[in-house]
């Protein structure tokens, strides 16, 4: 039993020594491989060791980079452009001062073009219509940093003057708005000078006495301008409520700058158009603002007319004169023409007339000596009878002063204006009648009194017949050669058969068919010349 035991033993302890020798190999062959590998790379510091090694380098940049400028912060700054860079004493070594220089070119830094300095600050830039531009780094940080401190900040990149396109729309917008402005206060001015030259309404009917005693001279009295006040006032009711008041007066502000400008470059002022509008100072008190314009003032139709009649008179006036003259002259040439035609037809008239009178006359005589004892008729009782002054003035009188009825003879009768005209036209039938042979002016007794009478001397066969029949009564009947209707020769001759009738009372008969068929027919229309 012992030696069975004995021989396991030694079996399992022989069956052992393999396996251990392995082990122990594997191991060699592990390091060995090891050792090899280690004595092929190079040593690595760990990452963990590079990073924190890393920043603890650029931390200590950082505070060597902020250490020189606070040892220097009240010499560090912005320099004009054209001037060498300002060496800063760090080290005391030339050699190594300069490498910190070109280092930290932070230290002194050249003014940006076109810009303004002052120490570590870019206050602006030269020109108006320019805006400083940072960098995006400077745009995040700067609101958070004290004032100069950007200059410090690095990597920021340099502020640079940049034109300012915004801020040139928002001017440009405005200054255009001001021309307009500008533009409607000169139409505002050449109205109202237009209304005050023609003595029309005054288009602020808010002026107070004060600007309307200073629009005039004192001395001459002309019209100098506008009052600034009124034009503001009229131009605010023009722009209406749209705009504040506050926005008003800036705009106001900037159109009397505007004018002030103008007048002050002379009106040669490139950089703006030239305007017709004027400020000047009243005479009176030398305190008040007048607006004038150069461009000719808005007139109405009327006065416009009117100043064109005037100007064409003032210009023209002798040929106009003239032309009034000759045109004067004519008119009465013409007047007096047609009222001298129309005298020869009423005396044509009444000289026919008294003949037939007279005719008549002499044959009532030759008959009835008794009824009839004057072989004639008296001048005066012809021309009362004939010719009457009418009492009641011009009414019913044509254009000339006449107007005419008929008798019971059917003879015409003619009313005048007054005695002046009634003696002018019997001047003129005395001398046509007494040009005619068959009468005779002679005196005779007549009612107990000796008087001037025209006598019928002509034969019998003489007979001074009416040429025509006035008005209607001429137009309804026919008239023969001789000038008498053919009624009127009809009834003569039957009167004749009868036994010698009373031609007048024929006649008479005749003007009553007449009379008759004239109210019938209308007023009586006598012959117009």
């Amino acid at each position: 039993m012992a030696s069975g035991m004995n021989d396991r033993s030694g079996r399992a302890t022989t069956l052992s020594r393999p396996i251990t020798s392995t082990a122990t190999s594997k191991q060699t062959k592990k390091r060995a491989s090891s050792a090899a590998k280690t004595d092929s790379k190079p040593f690595t510091f760990p990452s963990k060791f590079l990073s924190v090694a890393s920043g603890l380098i650029a931390l200590l940049a950082a505070l060597a980079y902020a250490s020189v400028f606070v040892i220097f912060w009240d010499q560090i700054g912005y320099r004009e452009r054209g001037t060498p860079a300002t060496v800063f004493p760090v080290t005391g070594n030339e050699g190594i001062d300069t490498l910190i220089r070109l280092a930290m070119p932070g230290l002194s830094k050249e003014c940006p073009a076109g810009a303004v300095c002052f120490g570590k600050v870019v206050d602006g830039c030269e020109e108006p219509d320019h805006v400083i531009q940072y960098g995006a780094l400077s745009r995040l940080v700067g609101p958070y940093l004290p004032k100069g401190w950007q200059f410090v900040v690095p990597f920021a990149g340099e502020p640079v003057c940049v034109e300012d396109k915004a801020r040139l729309q928002l001017e440009a917008k405005k200054q255009t708005q001001v021309e307009n402005l500008v533009a409607y206060l000169n139409d505002i001015v050449r109205k109202w000078t237009g209304s005050m030259l023609c003595g029309e309404a005054n288009p602020d009917p808010d002026m107070t006495n004060l600007e309307l005693s200073i629009i005039r001279d004192p001395k001459t009295r002309s019209l100098i301008g506008m009052p600034a006040s009124s034009g503001k006032r009229q131009l605010r009711a023009l722009v209406g409520t749209k705009w504040s008041d506050e926005k008003f007066e800036e705009y106001w502000n900037l159109v009397l700058f505007r004018l002030a400008s103008h007048a002050a470059a002379g009106g040669q002022d490139p950089s703006h158009p030239p305007i017709p509008l004027r400020t000047v100072v009243d005479s009176a008190t030398g305190r008040h603002r007048l607006l004038t314009t150069t461009s000719a003032p808005l007139l109405s139709f009327t006065c416009q007319a009117r100043n064109t009649l005037w100007q064409a008179a003032t210009r023209y006036y002798p040929h106009l004169l003239l032309s009034a003259f000759l045109l004067a002259t004519l008119v009465v040439l013409n007047i007096r023409r047609a009222a001298a035609a129309r005298d020869a037809h009423v005396a044509a008239t009444l000289v026919e007339d008294i003949l037939d009178a007279l005719h008549a006359e002499s044959e009532n005589h030759r008959r009835d000596p008794l009824r009839h004892p004057v072989p004639g008729l008296a001048l005066n009782a012809l021309r009362d009878h004939f010719l009457r002054v009418c009492k009641t003035g011009g009414a019913g009188l044509d254009a000339y002063g006449f107007a005419a009825e008929l008798d019971d003879a059917a003879r015409t009768r003619w009313r005048v204006s007054d005695a002046r005209v009634r003696d002018k036209v019997w001047g003129v039938v005395r001398a046509a009648v007494l040009r005619n042979a068959c009468v005779r002016e002679t005196v005779m007794e007549v009612g107990g009194e000796e008087d001037c009478v025209w006598q019928w001397i002509g034969s019998f066969a003489l007979s001074p017949k009416k040429r025509k029949m006035v008005g209607e009564r001429r137009q309804s009947g026919m008239v023969d050669a001789s000038g008498d209707s053919v009624e009127s020769r009809a009834a003569l001759s039957k009167s004749k058969q009868a036994g010698g009738e009373d031609i007048v009372d024929v006649k008479k008969e005749l003007f009553k068919q007449g009379e008759q068929g004239t109210r019938s027919s209308g007023n009586i229309n006598y012959p117009s010349l």
